[in-house]
């Protein structure tokens, strides 16, 4: 052993560790999976092989549920095994298991109780499931089929077939898919298996050399490691590299030839091994073996004289660390003898047996080498002995603890590797009392006062002082020392102990990260020492505190503008939170404002604050924002100092010709300053002062609010609203003056809209002058034709203005008319027969009459009309046309009188003796073709009237006006004689 490990040499072993890349071996889920199977009595499985699988390969079947969270099983289910036969099985092969039987390889016993339940489900694994937290991978297990159990399918090939009895896969598709198999509540017939060997290929096997020895390649407070160094004499058949595994660690050897070490591997108990396999990398099943034991490794602190490394024997004598009990975590004695080197084909089969002696008896014995619970002061022997394990038993019965160490009778069953002896040097578990900081801080403020109260260093484990104390943070709480040691912390600093008379450690200046908002950190001081046995979990003292860290306010200002606060001149004023632009929404804030850039301490007395001026100017000053915890920020302002506007109040009266009036047109009146104005009435904002709305009489009081370069002032102004004066809306009229219906006139009748207590006034160029003292009742009686012009004048308000309005009336001269009828036709007169009127139309007017209408009335069940025509017009035009019951005289002079003669025929039905024919007048107009005009005396087609006209015969007013009247026809109906007819003969 000496010899191999002086010819291999540490340098050579870690380029073989850098060299080659170590992955995981065979993995055997790849070979096997479940394609059917029966609930129902009996169970039965049906398994297939999709990639050769060795001989001696073992599958775990179990219908225990695994928990992916623990990666563990539980318990209380059955578990069973397959063995693949002698020849292995090829890829393809299916594999029918049922009762104790199966059709290839060797099953445990029955298949797992697969019960029809609808809660079951059957794993598939390459390990023996077990309910050791962490001991079975999603990898290692192969296959799940899952019908109504609970066990976890995370990360594993699973076929979920819901509450299914019976299952067989088709076959075809994905077979995790249920769609891709066939279940039933029935038994489901199983299709026999087929079980072929693999094809086996005349190999010659690789030839090598193992050795396990130590390779200290770490400084760390910790049992070295070990590892294996494999080396190939000769590659056998392979025609190029071969591959070798020693354990979990894989590697290989270009050109099959050569050395290579694997490892590390950690020392368990001194009675396992490594399996070491050399093969060729084209074709795994031409291979060769061995097997080499378990090793353990010196301590690095110390490992004792240099006879007592020959025996590999290291360790450190103590009862106890601290509070903790020695344990294989930190053991107290270790001693090891080292193992031979083996060639492919054999087996180390040598065991060791250590003896722990003290005052010549017997005080332990144990296969490892660790011992512990160990007292102080007190010398012990390890003795070490390699026996064989086929007599290992029968030679620990010659050791009785408690009896006297006597050396064990000498045979070929073991051999004497030699004794060490030691006495222990035990510490007492540091300790660290208080930790101590500033707080609360402000982000970005480094602390220098961070202070661990220590002791307990007296008496380290390697006889010296030498430690180091450690500073982290965390933003949660830490309540144990797990975490405290952990990852999950950051490293502030380390500071290094190197006497023993040291009772505190400060930690150098470090800040926090900063932050937004109040955040605490929580600090702790642990002790790291790789010559103590602080990593013990019973041994990890630590000390804690808090540091408060403040956000730091934002201070972002870039420009302020404040007025002066005299409208006579500038005078001292004082900046004040309410002129705080810096704060940015920030809250409970103290702003002040310098001349100078403010210093750290914001109770020095050099700071100039507050801030005053009285200067109107653009300047620099400073805003400092506090916060109530005392945290601050600066920021540079550039200070601009106005003036305030000046405003000046008044009293108005304004006019208005509507309802709202412009505001705005009182800006002039108040201040000759240029700005934006705001106005309000009796405290309410105008919204449009462009068009207020006030009434006649109304009082305002309107304030005025003017910002001029960011400086306000107010006035109010207080002004009555007097609106103007209307005189209204006259509408121009015509009258005749020759009518007496029209001979008085009200002059407000014809005007509308007007103020009262106006004054009417006559055109001096009327073409008459009339008495209008009653504009009530002015007489237009023979008033001279022609427009007469009236003016109506209201007077305003000071300072509104008169308004007035002229009325135009019309005077026309007018004809007057008078019609008389009578009946021309002469004798006796029966139905059937004919008759004439005369129907007279005088004008005594004083104009000409055109186009005057004359209309007969008549029953038509009396008479029927059958023609007019003029008979004679005195000084006027004959002219005229016949129209439906009357006619149309074109024109009739004044003082002419024209007669239009009418023949009507009685009918021949009429039964009565007296007949009421009447004429009128419907219409005459004052110009040839114009409209129908004004008579003087009449309305035209009206029969009423109210002025006597001795022209139409008509003085009593029985037949109505003058352009109305009737005329009676006597009817003979038998026996009538001579005319005139008197109705009796």
């Amino acid at each position: 052993m000496q010899t191999i490990i002086k010819n291999i040499s540490i340098k050579f072993l870690l380029s073989f560790l850098l060299l080659f890349s170590f992955s995981y071996a065979f993995t055997q889920c790849s070979g096997l999976q479940i394609i059917g199977f029966n609930s129902d009595n009996p169970d039965q499985i049906l398994f297939q092989a999709t990639a050769d699988i060795p001989a001696g390969t073992v599958f775990y079947f179990t219908d225990n549920e695994w928990d992916d969270t623990t990666e563990s099983f539980n318990t209380g289910e059955g578990i069973e095994t397959w063995t693949a036969p002698v020849g292995g099985v090829a890829a393809g092969s299916t594999i029918f298991w049922e009762g104790a039987t199966v059709t290839c390889g060797t099953v445990s016993d029955v298949p797992p109780a697969i019960t029809a339940t609808n809660d079951e489900g059957l794993y598939l694994l390459s390990v023996p499931p077990s309910n050791v937290v962490g001991s079975v991978l999603a990898t290692d297990i192969c296959f799940y089929v899952l019908f109504g159990g609970t066990g976890s399918s995370v990360g594993i090939p699973t076929v979920d077939l819901g509450n299914a009895d019976n299952g067989l896969y088709n076959g075809t598709g994905d077979i995790t898919d249920s769609a891709n198999w066939t279940i039933s509540n029935s038994p489901i017939s199983l299709p026999a298996a087929v079980c072929t060997p693999i094809t086996t290929v005349s190999c010659t096997p690789p030839q090598f050399r193992v050795t396990a020895t130590c390779v200290d390649v770490t400084t760390d407070a910790v049992f070295d490691e070990y590892y294996v160094s494999v080396e190939v004499t000769d590659k056998g058949s392979a025609t190029g590299d071969v591959s070798v595994s020693v354990g979990s660690f894989t590697g290989s050897i270009t050109g099959g030839v050569g050395t290579i070490v694997l490892g590390p591997f950690t020392f368990i108990d001194g009675l396992g091994h490594q399996v070491v396999t050399v093969s060729d990398t084209n074709d795994s099943t031409c291979n060769s073996t061995a097997e080499v034991s378990e090793l353990r490794c010196g301590y690095t602190p110390d490992n004792g004289t240099d006879a007592d490394s020959a025996l590999n024997a290291c360790g450190v004598f103590c009862t106890s660390q601290g509070n903790a009990t020695a344990s294989v975590t930190a053991p107290a004695i270790i001693a090891q003898a080292a193992p031979d080197t083996l060639i492919q084909g054999q087996t180390n089969s040598t065991n060791y047996v250590y003896v722990l002696v003290a005052g010549g008896n017997v005080i332990d014995v144990n296969n490892n080498g660790l011992f512990s619970s160990l007292m102080n002061a007190t010398t012990y022997t390890i003795h070490a002995f390699n026996v064989l394990e086929t007599d290992r038993a029968t030679f620990e019965s010659q050791f009785t603890i408690g009896n006297a160490y006597v050396v064990p009778v000498g045979s070929e069953c073991f051999s004497s590797c030699g004794s060490v002896t030691k006495t222990p040097n035990c510490f007492i578990c540091p300790t660290i009392s208080a930790l101590s900081a500033t707080s609360p801080i402000c982000s970005g403020t480094a602390t220098t006062d961070l202070m661990a109260t220590i002791g307990g260093f007296f008496n380290t484990e390697n006889g010296d002082e030498d430690f180091d104390v450690e500073f982290v943070y965390s933003t949660m709480q830490l309540s144990a020392a797990t975490d405290v040691y952990g990852t999950g912390v950051t490293v502030i600093g380390t500071e290094d102990v190197t006497a023993a008379a040291v009772t505190s450690v400060t930690e150098g200046a470090f800040t926090l990260p900063s932050v937004t908002t109040q955040t605490t950190y929580y600090i702790y001081a642990r002790i790291l020492n790789a010559a103590t046995a602080v990593n013990d979990p019973n041994c990890r003292p630590f000390a804690e505190t808090q540091i408060i860290v403040n956000p730091i306010p934002t201070a972002t200002a870039a420009s302020l503008v404040v007025c002066d606060n005299d409208a006579d001149g500038l005078a001292a004023f004082t900046l004040t939170d309410a002129d705080a632009t810096v704060l940015n929404g920030q809250t409970g804030m103290t702003v002040t404002y310098h001349a100078t850039q403010p210093e750290a301490d914001s109770g020095m007395a050099d700071l100039n604050s507050p801030y005053t001026n009285t200067t109107a100017n653009t300047q620099t000053v400073y805003a400092r924002v506090e916060s109530a915890a005392g945290c601050f920020a600066t920021s540079e302002v550039t200070l601009t100092v106005n003036p305030l506007p000046v405003l000046m109040a008044q009293t108005e009266t304004l006019c208005s010709d509507a309802a709202t009036f412009d505001l705005t047109s009182l800006q002039g009146d108040i201040t000759t300053e240029t700005g934006t104005f705001d106005y309000t009435v009796g405290g309410v904002a105008v919204i449009d002062p462009t068009a207020y709305t006030a009434t006649n009489g109304d009082v305002v009081d309107v304030k005025f609010t003017l910002t001029s370069t960011s400086c306000m002032a107010s006035t109010t102004i207080t002004f009555t609203v007097n609106s103007n004066p209307t005189a209204g809306t006259a509408a121009p009229f015509t009258l005749c003056n020759a009518d007496p219906t029209q001979f008085t006139v009200d002059l407000f009748a014809n005007i509308s809209g007007e103020s009262t207590g106006g004054v009417w006034t006559a055109d001096t160029g009327n073409p008459s002058a009339l008495d209008i003292t009653d504009p009530t009742d002015v007489d237009f009686q023979n008033a001279i034709a022609g427009d007469y012009t009236f003016t109506y004048e209201v007077t305003g308000t000071a300072p509104c203005g008169n308004d007035t309005e002229a009325l135009v009336i019309t005077v026309t001269n007018c004809f007057d008319l008078a019609l008389t009828k009578v009946l021309k036709t002469t004798g006796v007169v029966k139905p059937g027969e004919s008759v004439t009127f005369d129907v007279a139309v005088i004008n005594q007017g004083s104009v000409a009459a055109f186009d005057v209408d004359i209309l007969d009335i008549y029953n038509s069940g009396e008479l029927t009309f059958v023609s007019a025509a003029i008979s004679s017009n005195d000084a006027s035009s004959s002219t005229g046309s016949q129209v439906s019951d009357g006619f149309t005289i074109d024109e009739i002079a004044v003082g002419a009188t024209a007669i239009v003669e009418v023949t009507m025929t009685i009918n021949a039905s009429f039964t009565g003796n007296t007949i009421i024919n009447n004429a009128e007048i419907t219409g005459g107009a004052s110009v040839d073709g114009g409209a129908d005009a004004l008579d003087a005396d009449s309305m035209p087609g009206s029969e009423d009237g109210t002025i006597v006209d001795p022209n139409d015969g008509d003085t009593a007013m029985t037949d109505g006006s003058d352009d109305y009247d009737p005329a009676m026809i006597m009817i003979c109906q038998s026996g009538c004689g001579t005319f005139p007819w008197d109705g009796t003969n």
